[in-house]
């Protein structure tokens, strides 16, 4: 996104309606400024899942024994 433009929950989700199937469509939108990196410079789900937990933004998974 570029710097001072912004973009709305709403529009966002009417943008990929357009353009995705319906099952395949998020069901919400998390806006960071920058996404979590590995020391390599990438982006991990891993990285991105628990950083969403440490926010409280999604629920911790139920470890099973």
């Amino acid at each position: 996104m570029n710097a001072g433009h912004s973009v709305t929950e709403d529009e966002l989700a009417a943008f990929t309606a357009a353009k995705v199937a319906r099952y395949k469509q998020p069901k919400r939108f998390i806006q960071w400024e920058a996404l979590p990196k590995s020391a390599y410079g990438k982006i991990t789900k891993k990285m991105v899942r628990d950083e969403l937990e440490a926010r409280g933004q999604i629920e911790q998974p139920e470890k099973t024994a």
